[in-house]
């Protein structure tokens, strides 16, 4: 905790836990000093371990200041003390005077040092928001996404055939597995279908071209369900 890596490490270890165990949005309101607001959303947001470096992941991009952080993503977190960036020459934390997941070096300073109405690229800024490296007043916040059905999930905009945890009273958390691609998407397979696919080792590609195939698509649309029997009867 002496150094400035060690804070990070704790603060990044943290969000990797929680983005780990539920899913989360990311949001960040901004402000120039001139009172012009800007927003931008993301629909997915997590941080990877302590052994990926604490690389950033974020889709779904929503707003009106422009998507600076599409650069940083699938980055891992630079510090003072250890340096991720792929800058040739020089540590970007340093230069830019704020830890992030820097490149060569970045399109958005998170952690820049707080200026007032000051074109400074160590200012914390946004660089979408006027072109430029005008210091801004930024705030971001997380929230829970908790879907009832993969219908959720795909109206949130996530688009891969896969996983996903549905909580269809509000509260308690299932793995489901979801067709985002048959019948225009959002298809939820029985959690029970989870365990087999796992068991068979099935690819995303194969349950989604056998469900397609071997399942009342009928039934699917009126109740966006495929009950157990029907996920048995695919194998």
């Amino acid at each position: 905790m002496k150094t400035d890596g060690g804070g990070w490490t704790v603060r990044n270890h943290r969000i990797h836990l929680l983005t780990k165990l539920n899913s989360y949005k990311l949001r960040f309101d901004m402000e120039d000093f001139k009172g012009v607001h800007k927003y931008v959303s993301y629909s997915a947001f997590s941080v990877g371990s302590e052994n990926s470096g604490y690389v950033l992941n974020v889709e779904g991009y929503k707003g009106t200041a422009g998507d600076s952080l599409k650069y940083h993503n699938g980055r891992k977190f630079t510090t003072k003390d250890k340096d991720n960036d792929s800058r040739k020459s020089g540590n970007c934390a340093v230069i830019m005077k704020g830890a992030c997941w820097h490149g060569s070096c970045y399109h958005s300073n998170l952690n820049g040092i707080y200026m007032k109405n000051v074109n400074n690229d160590k200012s914390m800024n946004w660089y979408h928001f006027n072109n430029n490296y005008m210091s801004l007043k930024i705030r971001g916040s997380c929230n829970v996404i908790k879907p009832s059905d993969c219908e959720d999930w795909y109206n949130e905009g996530y688009r891969r055939n896969r996983v996903y945890k549905i909580y269809p009273d509000g509260k308690t958390g299932f793995d489901v597995y979801c067709d985002m691609k048959t019948d225009g998407g959002g298809l939820t397979v029985s959690r029970c279908s989870v365990r087999l696919i796992k068991e068979k080792g099935l690819t995303e590609k194969r349950i989604s071209i056998e469900h397609g195939r071997n399942t009342n698509m009928d039934l699917v649309k009126d109740q966006k369900n495929i009950g157990w029997e029907m996920i048995e009867s695919i194998f």
